[in-house]
Order: structure tokens, then C-alpha cells, then sequence
């Protein structure tokens, strides 16, 4: 962590843009803790791959694409990206963390699979930036995840350590019945208008808009739920190739991170319990069955919240119904701190598991009534 605190950027609650230009702030908890990070992913994954370098006992490659998974021969197919050469190298056991469209899973499901739901959500995103000042400072609020919600879509912006916000702007893929959609901005002239209408204090906080706009990739929206996660001690899924999660609750990277922690953890638990290896059979079999079991359903719970969540930031932050619930909510756990917190503190701000929150939160929605 004294590595990480450097790069993070905190965000102590949500700045809600609305058409006219106003800002209004909405706090993501009560505690001086209770703020959410913005951190460049980039910079935490060297940190974490130099800690495990460090180790001595891990080898890195890079440019490297799982293709196929064999585990009749135990051999995986891996391509390198810039050779394009294919190599067959042989393992003992493979631990997946190859990305939503992940090679292991398939592999895994072609020879045991009781689930495998890929669910698009059916709008897409698109990365654009604000620039730091000509001082380097910020150019609106540095501590504030910002907003502008449109109903069925919105744009939001994420402060980085350098002045600068990384900007998405999230909407529906294809026109249906609405005529705001990435396939109906076809032209520069259009982006433009777009942006002019519905985000117009923008105007000069984008100045290589359009530009970005057709250069930067189209990312898509999907997520991920199947079962099971393992095959015997030969395979196990981990992160996005298990459960990717749409992005609107910010814990994707928690998730896996938490996954990695549950199997370090039950590894260390049947290691040091050598009856449950000798009545269970294989140690590693166990842990793998261990993790699965519990993971899943916190991961499936984690999912449905996400999309839950997409729809409160691009919509429900503007709702009169909305901010009185959420201003009940905080005077709920000030008043019983023992048997009241509200379900967003629960997800973000404690380790209780995701499945635990979703059930308490279904609660807390009837007593909130109408």
C-alpha cells in the first residue's frame, strides 16, 4: 500500500451535471473513510507484477495469448502476439485469468459445464479525455466522480493523479427505439451536436472531442456467469474469465482481487489440515471446489448490482424519490449503527460478501416502500 497511495486519487462522491450546467454533490458515505479511489490500472498492475517477480518464484512473459486448453495431453496452446509463433506447453494445472473471453473457460466447458451465460447489455462505451490546466491543475472539481446523466445514457469523468480525467461516455450500442446511439453518431458534425445538446458545459473541457471520438475504440458491455469455475485440480477460472461484471459498481478489480485472496486462503486451510486432504482426496481439487462454491454466488450478486447501478447513475441520481431515500439511509445507520447500513456503504466499504449485501438490500427496498 505505501506503494499504491501515491497513484490514488479520491473521490468522496458523486458531482451530478445537469442540462443547465448545474453541479450538485452527493456524498458516497458519512464516515471520512467511506471515499472510493480512482487509481491508473496500468500503475497498479506493475506494482503487482513487481511484487511478484519479486518473489523469485514467478516468471512473466509478455505478449503472450492463451489460444486452447488441452488437459487430455495438458498442453495450452499459447500464441505470441507480435511473432504470431505457437507453442504447445505442457502443465500440471492451469489457474485462468485470460479475460472475459477467456481460452481455459472454454476448455473447461467443453468437458463439464452447467451454465455459460454471456449476456450483452446491449450499450457500449467510448474513452475520451479531459486535459489538465495550463497550470496542470484540475479543471473541475479533483475529488468528485463526475456525472452527467441522461436516462438512458450518460457521460461520466475520473480523476487522475496528473491533472487530467479519463472521460466514458456510456450508451446504447444500436438505434431501436431510441435515436441516441453510437451507430447513429456516424459523422464528426453529429459527435458535435451531440455534445452541444446534451453536454453542454463540456465544450471546452474536450478539445480533441471529435478526434477521440473516431479514433479511440467502441468497448462493449457484457457479463459473464457460469458454473463451474474448476475441473478436478486441473483448472481453475479466476476474474473476468469467471464473472465479468459491467463497470457501474467499480468492483470488477476488487472482485478478482478477492477471488486470488479466497484461494491463497483456502490453499493455506488445507495445507495446514492434512486430514481434509487424505478424507477428500486431492488437496488442490478441494480448494479449487472450495473457491468456486463460494465465489460464485458472490459473483453472480455482484453482477446483478452492477447493472442495478448503471441505471441509478444515469438515472435515478436526478430523481426527487431517489436522494430522499438516500438521505433516510444515512440517517438510518446514524441512528441504529448496529443493525442499519446502507446497501452502496455495504458494497464499497465493507468486506461483508456481495451476496450478503444484495439479500440486505432486497430488505432494506421494502421498508423503504414506494
Amino acid at each position: 500500500m505505501d506503494k499504491v497511495w501515491p497513484i490514488l486519487t479520491k473521490m468522496k462522491g458523486r458531482m451530478i451535471h445537469d442540462l443547465d450546467g448545474n453541479e450538485s454533490f452527493q456524498s458516497y458515505g458519512q464516515k471520512s473513510e467511506e471515499v472510493i479511489y480512482s487509481v491508473s490500472r496500468g500503475e497498479l498492475n506493475k506494482i503487482c507484477l513487481d511484487a511478484a517477480e519479486a518473489t523469485g518464484l514467478v516468471t512473466i512473459y509478455f505478449d503472450k495469448k492463451c489460444l486452447s486448453v488441452n488437459f487430455d495431453n495438458h498442453l495450452a496452446e499459447i500464441q505470441d502476439q507480435k511473432s504470431e509463433a505457437i507453442q504447445k506447453i505442457p502443465f500440471k494445472r492451469i489457474i485462468g485469468c485470460d479475460g472475459s473471453v477467456s481460452a481455459v473457460r472454454d476448455a473447461i466447458h467443453k468437458v463439464t459445464s452447467k451454465q455459460l451465460d454471456i449476456l450483452p447489455l446491449g450499450h457500449s462505451y467510448k474513452e475520451l479525455h479531459i486535459p489538465a490546466g495550463k497550470q496542470g491543475e484540475f479543471q473541475i472539481d479533483k475529488n468528485s466522480l463526475h456525472i452527467w446523466p441522461r436516462g438512458g445514457f450518460m457521460l461520466i469523468a475520473l480523476p487522475n493523479s496528473d491533472g487530467s480525467f479519463t472521460v466514458t461516455l456510456f450508451m446504447p450500442s444500436k438505434n431501436i427505439s431510441e435515436q441516441v446511439s453510437f451507430e447513429a453518431l456516424n459523422s464528426k458534425q453529429k459527435v458535435t451536436d451531440f455534445f452541444n445538446v446534451n453536454f453542454p458545459d463540456t465544450s471546452t473541457l474536450l478539445p480533441q472531442l471529435e478526434t477521440e471520438f473516431f479514433s479511440n475504440p467502441t468497448g462493449h458491455l457484457a457479463t459473464v456467469k457460469c458454473s463451474p469455475w474448476h475441473f478436478k485440480d486441473k483448472a481453475l477460472l479466476l476474474g473476468d474469465a469467471a464473472h465479468a461484471v459491467v463497470p457501474f459498481h467499480g468492483q470488477g478489480m476488487n472482485c478478482g482481487f478477492e477471488d486470488a485472496l479466497v484461494l491463497a486462503q483456502t490453499i493455506q486451510q488445507h495445507s495446514a489440515t492434512r486430514t481434509i486432504i487424505t478424507t477428500k482426496g486431492n488437496g488442490l481439487a478441494s480448494s479449487f471446489a472450495q473457491v468456486d462454491k463460494f465465489r460464485k454466488i458472490n459473483a453472480d450478486a455482484i453482477a446483478d448490482m452492477a447493472i442495478e447501478n448503471y441505471i441509478t447513475m444515469r438515472d435515478s441520481v436526478r430523481d426527487k424519490k431517489f436522494l430522499l431515500r438516500s438521505s433516510l439511509a444515512f440517517e438510518l445507520e446514524n441512528r441504529f449503527p448496529e443493525h442499519f447500513c446502507p446497501r452502496y456503504s455495504m458494497v464499497m466499504f465493507h468486506r461483508l460478501p456481495y451476496s450478503e449485501a444484495k439479500e440486505r438490500g432486497i430488505i432494506q427496498e421494502k421498508y423503504y416502500g414506494s
